[in-house]
């Protein structure tokens, strides 16, 4: 957000605030997930998986329809 210029450091009191736009921050975070940073790979080619366990519950996520499912 710093290196975009996309927040506004404030003073109230005693307290120094970092303040940004939710939809800014949203951006932000969407683009690191698709590209990556630096060195990092974006998540679709990141080597680490989440474990699977006996406990382990099939997704929610429907791929067809791009929404959770009912």
């Amino acid at each position: 957000m710093r290196a975009q210029g996309l927040d506004r450091r404030v003073t109230v009191g005693a307290s120094e605030l970092t303040l940004f736009r939710l939809a800014d921050c949203f951006g932000v975070v969407a683009d690191l997930l698709k590209n990556g940073l630096d060195d990092f790979p974006p998540c679709a080619r990141c080597p680490i998986r989440p474990r699977q366990s006996a406990g382990t519950v099939e997704s929610d996520w429907d791929s067809d329809t791009q929404s959770l499912r009912a």
